[in-house]
């Protein structure tokens, strides 16, 4: 899915936070990486909205297969305890993704009222994965043009495609990969099995002898991942939003373009009872409407044109959450009158576009790295985007540029798949696993399927969102913060009805 992504550079003081020296060789302390301690110190300026987090660098191999090679500098943010009489230890918060800022989501979640509880009890703290932030080096390959040429692409291929189209869906994906052709051997170690190796790195270094874990979203292939390879030293883990932990890549492509249209269905549904509703007051037609809207594309913006995947990326991120929707209507109800400038200029936001033309390094670029390697793609992008589209069945022409990046790039892509698979354990450590009703972006089966897949209890929350911990439902909150305080899981069937 296509996210926001914040990309922070240039965060730390000057003063005490650093890569840490290697320490001497110790075969009784274990590896050089395990043995590190971290210097935290000032994070500069306001990045993070929280003055009192403290920043640090934590150093690991690229390959560890070879320690003593080349290495990747995490950075890692931190926020301490309120009440040091009462601390259990640290929390790790793993974000959405791949791409997005631990470090970002540490500071949002102490920011938040409804993190008051972790608060009390727990140092938060967050790190941006390799390539990613604050990291260093960062994954930045995708040429701009080529970002252009993305954007310009038809938002779906027709149902028997052009010898013509199908050569610019060919050369689109082509023209992305080959942007991060040079730095192969940095691509070959970024993907979900590294990150899962340097998680346990960050649980020692922060002095845990068990990890107690949020993740979210992509987040949740890091921690369940994390379960399955180190299962006994892992306290609390909680999993919200679940990637599915087995289904191939195009079967989970294939699963969100459904849960999508179900959101869809159920804005349209809503919007219906207003009668100026873009979309029409007729639910069942609704995805014809936006059809229409869609195929008056491109909409002229100044010297620039607002595409139809421009429009279908927005449609996708307004649909995540149904507090969102009316904001869907208004910037619909604009592009209905002509007016398509705020509607670019969210795009641009969206998709990290700057000012200059440019785009913002660490974000799609991450985020193809990790899946390009975390799973294996059909050779073909063109049958596989006329396959899809084909069984997402008729009409809704916004759907597929939500999930088809992967397909248009990976075939393409010089780095083999590496991922490692989610098998659970035998003797399962304790996670709770969150799921949604009317997930858009990770569909309900999927929390089914993670909870599971790991012997873990399975929270459903009953609504329109991605994601719901430590958002604004009580019932979830509450279930979330006595399970990672207190280790009590919830009742067997848990069902939160949201709002």
């Amino acid at each position: 899915m296509i996210v926001a992504v914040l990309v922070v550079a240039g965060m730390f003081s000057s003063s005490g936070v650093g890569v840490p020296p290697e320490v001497g060789a110790s075969s009784e302390a274990g590896p050089w990486y395990y043995r590190q301690q971290l210097a935290w110190g000032s994070c500069a300026g306001d990045v993070f909205f929280v003055r009192s987090a403290e920043c640090a660098r934590l150093a690991v191999p690229l390959d560890y297969a070879k320690p003593d090679g080349a290495r990747v500098s995490l950075g890692v943010l931190r926020h301490r305890v309120e009440r040091a009489d009462r601390r259990i230890g640290a929390l790790v918060v793993s974000p959405d993704g791949p791409g997005d800022s631990g470090m970002s989501l540490a500071a949002g979640v102490a920011y938040q009222l409804a993190a008051e509880p972790l608060r009390d009890r727990f140092d938060l703290v967050g790190f941006d994965a390799r390539g990613v932030g604050a990291s260093r080096p960062l994954v930045a390959c995708l040429p701009d043009q080529a970002l252009d040429a993305l954007r310009a692409l038809p938002a779906e291929p027709t149902a028997e495609p052009t010898v013509d189209s199908s050569a610019e869906v060919v050369a689109v994906g082509e023209l992305l990969a080959d942007g991060c052709a040079k730095d192969t051997e940095l691509l070959s170690h970024v993907g979900t099995r590294e990150t899962v190796r340097d998680l346990d790195v960050l649980r020692a270094a922060l002095g845990e002898e068990k990890l107690s874990y949020f993740g979210r979203s992509y987040g949740t292939r890091v921690g369940a991942a994390y379960a399955s390879a180190f299962p006994g030293r892992v306290r609390a883990m909680v999993l919200d939003g679940s990637v599915h932990p087995t289904a191939p890549p195009v079967e989970q492509l294939r699963a969100q373009l459904t849960a999508l249209t179900a959101a869809f269905t159920a804005y349209a549904t809503s919007c219906a009872r207003r009668p100026d509703c873009p979309v029409g007051t007729d639910p069942a037609v609704a995805a014809r409407e936006l059809d229409d809207l869609l195929a008056r594309a491109p909409y002229p913006v100044g010297d620039r044109e607002l595409s139809t995947r421009d429009i279908a990326y927005l449609v996708t991120s307004q649909l995540y959450n149904s507090s969102s929707w009316p904001v869907l209507s208004q910037l619909l109800a604009d592009l209905e009158h002509g007016d398509a400038g705020k509607l670019l200029e969210l795009a641009d936001r969206i998709l990290d576009r700057q000012a200059d033309g440019s785009y913002a390094a660490g974000g799609l670029d991450v985020r193809l790295a990790v899946d390009c390697v975390d799973g294996e793609f059909p050779a073909d992008p063109v049958a596989t985007l006329t396959d899809l589209r084909t069984s997402a069945g008729p009409g809704g022409t916004w759907r597929l540029p939500a999930v088809d990046v992967e397909a248009l790039v990976c075939p393409h892509w010089l780095v083999p798949p590496v991922a490692e698979p989610i098998t659970g354990a035998p003797d399962p450590p304790p996670v709770l696993v969150m799921a949604t009703t009317g997930d858009a972006a990770t569909p309900y089966a999927n929390g089914v399927a993670m909870a599971e897949r790991l012997g873990a209890d399975l929270v459903t929350y009953e609504g329109y969102r991605h994601t719901v911990y430590l958002a604004s439902d009580d019932c979830v909150n509450r279930t979330g913060h006595d399970y990672l305080v207190s280790l009590r899981t919830p009742p067997e069937h848990t069902r939160c009805p949201g709002l």
